[in-house]
């Protein structure tokens, strides 16, 4: 509380709204992640190789999923981090 005058207050709506949105996405990836990874784990078996598969195909699933909730939600803070990407990228090009 001492330091809303000099952050100009909290913006506590806003605050809210990012974390009920992050909160959703984050439970969307769970869900997806989960449901990738049972699915493949039937098919691949309990190897090393199939674990290891399975796991890495569930993470890039759940990932791409949260990432396109909180793009699509427009939440300011996701679209810093594809900035700083792009920036990052372009600078690889050159």
């Amino acid at each position: 509380l001492r330091l809303r005058p000099e952050l100009h207050g909290l913006e506590g709506a806003r605050l809210a709204r990012s974390f009920a949105a992050m909160l959703f996405a984050a439970a969307a990836l769970a869900a997806v992640a989960y449901a990738v990874h049972t699915g493949l784990d039937e098919v691949l078996g309990n190897g090393v190789i199939g674990q290891i598969v399975a796991l890495g195909v569930a993470l890039a699933a759940g990932g791409a999923v949260y990432a396109a909730i909180v793009l699509a939600l427009r939440l300011p803070e996701a679209h810093q981090i594809l900035d700083l990407l792009r920036g990052r990228m372009g600078r690889r090009a050159s």
